[in-house]
Formats: structure tokens, C-alpha cells, sequence
């Protein structure tokens, strides 16, 4: 029983070892090279919409407070630390896909 262990053994470690290998030669990856475009970023003011002819943002409004409490909720309470604030963003999402489960 014992060499049943033993030429197992011999076996997975064989297999392993030999997985490990390989006759290709490794090539050097090659250098190439890459081209980044400057980020084209526009400032919308509320109440103007942004699309990207996907999805449609609007910025309804932003307001800033330093104690969380929309909903009168005890467990939906929160309140910032001295001298933070939190902005509390309204927006508006439209799909503007045909297809409505596409993401």
C-alpha cells in the first residue's frame, strides 16, 4: 500500500514539474508605444443636461448641510464632523437607449 503512495506521489509531482516547463523560447515583449488624449471636459450649470447619447444627466440642484435627516428616520440620520459638510445632489437619469435592459 504504501508504494501505491509513493508512485502517486512520483506521478502528481512528474506532472506538476513537467506543467511547469516549457520548450518554447521566451520572447521579450516588444516595446510599444502609446498615444493618450487630453481628457475633453465640459461644466454644465444646473438644470442643464448632459447626454452621451446613452444616458441623459441633469443636474436639478445642489445644497450643503452639515446634519442628514430627509426622512425624519432615526436610523437615516447622520452628522459631519467640525467643519465638513455634506452636498446633498439632485439629478435626474433618462435612458436613452431604445433597448432598456442594455447596459
Amino acid at each position: 500500500m504504501k508504494k501505491k503512495w509513493v508512485l502517486l506521489l512520483l506521478v502528481i509531482l512528474t506532472v506538476f514539474i513537467s506543467g511547469c516547463t516549457s520548450s518554447k523560447d521566451y520572447d521579450q515583449p516588444s516595446a510599444t508605444t502609446t498615444t493618450t488624449q487630453a481628457a475633453v471636459v465640459k461644466s454644465f450649470q444646473a438644470g442643464e443636461t448632459a447626454n452621451n447619447g446613452k444616458i441623459a444627466i441633469t443636474l436639478n440642484g445642489v445644497r450643503f448641510t452639515d446634519v442628514i435627516d430627509e426622512q425624519d428616520n432615526e436610523f437615516l440620520t447622520a452628522e459631519s464632523t467640525a467643519g465638513k459638510e455634506y452636498a446633498i445632489v439632485d439629478v435626474t437619469l433618462e435612458n436613452l437607449e431604445s433597448d432598456r435592459t442594455s447596459q
